[in-house]
């Protein structure tokens, strides 16, 4: 039995982090592993413009979509305030303009 620690496998994990293609196992089964290297993915100009055009749709509908949440959120608020602020004005107003009319009545 070997005794590993945790700091063992973390310079082990931090050592083999450094390169592209590795294996961890034992040196005995080093051979049983074929390393590969993946060949990188190469995209036409077109395809790329067909993802950055998804992404650039999705934000938009993202957007649109916040808009929409935000804007069913607040006029309700608005309608709410402004005629909590007409009736407002409305109840003030009233007493004074029967004050001014009995005040000034011409008879």
């Amino acid at each position: 039995m070997i005794h590993v620690t945790k700091d063992n496998i973390r310079k082990i994990l931090e050592r083999a982090s450094l390169f592209e293609e590795s294996h961890l196992c034992l040196p005995e089964h080093a051979t049983s592993f074929t390393p590969t290297k993946l060949a990188p993915e190469i995209y036409t100009k077109d395809e790329i413009n067909e993802m950055v055009t998804g992404i650039c749709g999705a934000q938009e509908k993202l957007g649109d979509e916040l808009k929409t949440l935000v804007d069913d959120t607040y006029q309700p608020l608005d309608r709410g305030y402004n005629e909590l602020f007409i009736s407002m004005v409305d109840d003030t107003y009233q007493p004074l303009d029967r004050g001014y009319n009995e005040l000034f009545r011409m008879d």
